[in-house]
């Protein structure tokens, strides 16, 4: 887990994983997301631990989630939505 130093740094990770992962970040982007990683072991230890997951996730058949279910978990996301823009 990174330090407390980093945690700014973290919430930056983790809104950037996912095109860190997919190499869909900028060049600019990329170079500092690496250079922090250069000097945060606990960050690089969760860019690891996200890498396993998507991973182990990949190999899995999707589940098949019932409509009302996913009708409920849409109308909540769209709710936290609107609540933080």
């Amino acid at each position: 887990m990174p330090n407390r130093s980093c945690e700014h740094a973290l919430h930056t990770l983790a809104a950037m994983i996912t095109d860190y992962l997919e190499e869909r970040l900028s060049q600019t982007d990329r170079i500092r997301f690496e250079q922090h990683l250069s000097v945060c072991p606990g960050c690089v230890a969760y860019v690891d631990q996200m890498r396993v997951t998507i991973q182990a996730m990949g190999s899995k058949p999707p589940l098949k989630v019932p409509s009302s279910i996913e009708d409920s978990l849409l109308e909540a996301f769209r709710r936290w939505k609107n609540l933080n823009h």
